[in-house]
Parts: structure tokens; C-alpha cells; sequence
């Protein structure tokens, strides 16, 4: 009797969802072609989860996959949801092409913010298969400073709403790493030069792979910073700097999550409520008007 490969069955997924995706960008097809990014991102994700899980014997997703549902997916669509409120003090990109029917535009928002943390933290693992032992360092982070950072990412988005500017605009990217600042082991983080530099090439690859994926989409970002200034993709170059401190925060949410957060069905309940309504909110109120 034929026993389903794991693997095979992966491997299968992830290539027809990025079929599916490119093929929507020589056909067309309403409603799904809404859905381009999220469907050819998820594509991405799988089969980087399924190289990382030949190559080391662990995943982000195989490691266990109610987790990876249940928790990481809905807490990196609430974590970009961050990243888009405050994008609306400062505007600098905008969406194309949404939808226009309510649910079909909450669902593509929903399915294209929960990619962020999956595709930066596999690249990463690509890089540095240790991503995971991270979380369970243990380091005394007692000293009574420590509680400052908090406050103060809570002062710079004040700044940030009272003076808004391209500059200020631009610390939003590592709000949520100051503010979790405390709960991460940051010294031996800091010594770790492998992890570090896993971090900033891991931020430069999946920049590439995300705005290479937005540029064939139908429904996408486009930018509204320096218009004339040299592009790859959509992105001004010396953009996808940026990437790089947004990693660093995206890399403290996941360490986050492994150290404090633990599955239970009523926190997966409540996570999706959470990401449901700030979609729903952010979409009616400040996209479709």
C-alpha cells in the first residue's frame, strides 16, 4: 500500500501554489487574481520550509505545524498591521487594485500579512538552522534600565504622530524591538556574529523575493517616496536598507513567541480574533473609502 510522502506532498503544494500565482499574471481571473501575493508568497514559504527541513531536519513549519497555524500566522498579520497604521501618518506606499467586495479584501489582507513572519524567520533559518535554539537562551535581564525601552517606544510614537516625517517615519521599522527590547537575550544575541549576519542577508533576500513577487501582482504596493530615484522592482534601491532593521524587530517578535508564548486553543482564538478585526478595521475604514 502507496504511504504519503511528507516531503513529495510539500514540495507538491509549494509549486502549485506558485503556479498558480504566475499563471495569474498572464491570466487574469477575477476574484483570485486578487490574490497573487499571498498565493505565490505561500509558495515561497513551503517549498523554503521543506528545503530547511531536508537540510537540517527542522522547520519552521514541520517543527510543528498547529503552532505555525494556530500562532505565527496570525500574530505576523496583527505584526504588519502595526507597520500599515502607521503608514497612515506618513504615507509612504499605497495599494492598487483591491478588492472591492468586503470579505474578498479582508481575506487577501489577512493572507498577504501573515507571510511576513514565515518568509523572513525561513530565509533566516536557511541561513542559521540554530534560529530556533535563540529563543531558549536564558539570560538575566533584571537590570531595572531595561523597563525604560518600553516607555520610550511608546514616546517615539507620540513624536512620531505629533511631528510626522519621512526621518521619524523610518524608527516605526524598530518600535516593536525596542518596546520587546527586555524580553530577548540582546548580549548574547549581540556576540552572536553568525546570527547577526544571517539577519542582514536573510533581510536582503526576502526584501527581494517580497517586492519581486508585489511587482507581477495585481493587487500591490506601490511607493510614494523619492518617484525619481533608482528603482529595483517597485522599490527605490537604497530602500531595501530598510529591510534590514525591520528584520532585526521581526526576528524579536519570533524569539518572543518561542520563549513566552505557549499553543493553547483559546490563545489561537483569541490571535485570530485579533488579526481578523485590526484587518477588518484597517480595511474598511482606511481602504475602502
Amino acid at each position: 500500500m502507496y504511504k504519503l510522502n511528507p516531503n513529495n506532498t510539500q514540495l507538491f503544494i509549494g509549486i502549485v501554489l506558485l503556479a498558480i500565482g504566475i499563471s495569474l499574471i498572464f491570466f487574469p481571473i477575477k476574484p483570485i487574481v486578487y490574490f497573487t501575493y499571498p498565493i505565490s508568497a505561500w509558495g515561497v514559504i513551503i517549498i523554503i520550509d521543506l528545503i530547511n527541513h531536508i537540510l537540517y531536519k527542522k522547520s519552521l513549519i514541520r517543527n510543528s505545524i498547529k503552532t505555525f497555524c494556530l500562532t505565527i500566522v496570525p500574530v505576523s498579520a496583527t505584526f504588519w498591521l502595526f507597520f500599515e497604521f502607521t503608514n497612515l501618518v506618513y504615507k509612504q506606499w499605497t495599494y492598487i487594485n483591491v478588492p472591492h467586495n468586503i470579505i474578498e479584501a479582508i481575506l487577501m489582507t489577512f493572507f498577504s500579512f501573515s507571510t511576513v513572519i514565515p518568509l523572513i524567520i525561513e530565509i533566516i533559518w536557511t541561513l542559521y538552522p540554530k534560529i530556533q535554539s535563540i529563543g531558549k537562551i536564558r539570560e538575566n535581564n533584571n537590570q531595572n534600565y531595561l523597563y525604560l525601552f518600553p516607555f520610550f517606544a511608546m514616546i517615539l510614537i507620540l513624536v512620531y504622530i505629533k511631528y510626522p516625517s519621512f526621518i521619524i517615519a523610518q524608527t516605526m521599522w524598530v518600535i516593536p524591538l525596542i518596546f520587546l527590547f527586555p524580553l530577548i537575550p540582546f548580549r548574547k544575541i549581540a556576540k552572536n556574529k553568525r546570527f547577526i549576519i544571517s539577519i542582514i542577508i536573510g533581510s536582503i533576500i526576502s526584501g527581494t523575493i517580497w517586492e519581486l513577487i508585489n511587482f507581477w501582482a495585481y493587487t500591490k504596493w506601490e511607493y510614494l517616496i523619492f518617484p525619481h530615484s533608482l528603482h529595483l522592482f517597485a522599490m527605490p534601491l537604497f530602500g531595501y536598507l530598510g529591510y534590514i532593521p525591520f528584520s532585526f524587530t521581526t526576528i524579536t517578535v519570533y524569539i518572543v513567541l518561542e520563549r513566552y508564548i505557549k499553543f493553547d486553543t483559546l490563545k489561537a482564538i483569541l490571535f485570530y480574533a485579533i488579526a481578523i478585526g485590526i484587518s477588518t478595521i484597517f480595511i474598511t475604514q482606511y481602504i475602502l473609502v
